[in-house]
């Protein structure tokens, strides 16, 4: 037991709150506000997706800034309370809007701060504190988003139905700066060296360095540069399969709750986010266990399969709530894809040496997916009247993602093997 007790841990901890508390309120609960703020705005279903949109895509632009801020080790942990605090204001601006151009405005100075408050600094702590077992360390800390939402769905549910969409705005931002800041600031510690410590699992074998380093091999490693990949078909199949991850893994986030909104009520319809975020916590550390035990490709593959089955029974549920359930299960599962996986594919792939490199390339084709994805929906919703190709979109992109990953993958292993 004495060399699993680690600081590491509560750090591990401590991550998992700041997912809890940051990533469910751009996604799994966004659109709760959604019938709200078209009926006093007058706008399009559509109008008010695009601002979860806007949060997304500043992201994609700012994150490389990020990177460069949070090199700093120094001011880290100052850094990430400032941002903490910056991106609960931001989203309390929403409740200031007397316009969607206000709405828009809020949402781009929101992705500012989103970009830096979440994944970013979390993966960059986890990494630095865990030499062993990081895999699950990263699945526990994503596995508080799942926790949050299926905590903060009903709470902002609740609140809406009796404050107001305004006042729920700011009481949900008071909640995540009473709460992240003192986290960050007084648990968090950027590196373990800044506590006389050594990362979790820095002393293991070099038996079992061996073995890791052979199964990294297996999967592909190539440490390749990005000048040298970027020319490969390989690395441009990848950045399909990233853009394809990004919008299944947004669409129900986004348009879900509307979807069941409009067939069951917004009460049922926050029970089956609360209960799907619930589940996501065992999602993602089952989907990290699949990876540790039959491969990268492989779990990712059986996620993006649950994704397409469970769009299918998304539009079952239209006729017969049960079907609903169904989608629960398979949705709990799936959605760690986009989190758990992406890392993880990235690796196989590409290798570890430039994998902080690579990791931010490929999440400029994942955010475009996560942004595009809600619209997508909602812009078919807004032509149709009615989601149902919306999903069968869904359904059939999870499965051509899997031919990229895979294509993407052999021609890498093909590659690996001219060179070796």
């Amino acid at each position: 037991m004495k060399k699993f007790f680690h600081y590491a841990w509560v750090v591990c901890i401590g991550c998992a709150f700041i997912c809890a508390l940051t990533s469910p309120i751009i996604n799994a609960t966004a659109t709760q506000y959604l019938i709200s703020v078209t009926e006093e705005f007058g706008v399009s279903r559509s109008a008010f997706t695009l601002s979860s949109t806007l949060v997304a895509l500043v992201g994609v632009f700012v994150s490389p800034v990020w990177g460069k801020i949070y090199s700093n080790k120094k001011q880290f942990k100052l850094i990430f309370t400032g941002t903490a605090l910056g991106f609960a204001l931001a989203y309390m601006s929403y409740s200031l809007a007397h316009s969607i151009i206000q709405f828009y405005v809020s949402a781009v100075i929101l992705g500012f701060f989103w970009a830096g408050a979440c994944f970013m600094p979390v993966s960059m702590i986890i990494t630095a504190w865990f030499d062993k077992m990081r895999g699950l360390a990263m699945s526990i800390t994503l596995a508080g988003i799942g926790f949050g939402g299926s905590i903060l769905a009903p709470i902002i549910n609740q609140f809406i139905t009796s404050y107001g969409w305004r006042t729920t705005y700011r009481y949900v931002g008071i909640i995540i700066m009473v709460i992240a800041c003192p986290v960050i600031f007084f648990i968090l510690k950027p590196t373990p060296e800044s506590m006389g410590l050594k990362p979790f699992g820095a002393d293991q074998d070099m038996e079992e360095k061996a073995k890791k380093k052979t199964v990294i091999s297996n999967e592909g490693n190539l440490d390749l540069s990005f000048e040298e990949s970027k020319g490969k078909m390989f690395f441009w199949l990848n950045m399909l399969g990233f853009l394809g991850m990004g919008l299944v893994c947004s669409a129900p986030m986004r348009q879900m709750n509307p979807y069941i909104s409009d067939i069951y009520g917004p009460a049922f319809a926050a029970s089956v986010i609360s209960i799907s975020s619930l589940g996501g916590v065992f999602g993602k550390i089952l989907l990290g266990w699949l990876h540790d035990k039959i491969g990268n490709l492989r779990s990712a593959s059986i996620a993006f399969l649950a994704f397409a089955f469970a769009f299918i029974f998304a539009l079952m549920g239209a006729s017969n709530s049960d079907m609903l359930y169904v989608y629960i299960i398979l949705y709990s599962f799936a959605a760690g894809v986009g989190t758990v996986s992406a890392p993880l594919l990235i690796s196989a792939t590409f290798g570890t040496k430039n994998f902080n490199i690579m990791r931010g390339i490929t999440q400029t084709p994942l955010q475009a997916g996560m942004s595009l994805g809600g619209l997508m929906v909602s812009g078919i919703f807004d032509i149709t009247g009615a989601y149902s190709f919306g999903w069968i979109a869904c359904a059939v992109i999870s499965v051509l993602s899997i031919f990229c990953f895979y294509a993407s993958h052999s021609m890498s292993r093909k590659m690996r093997s001219a060179k070796s």
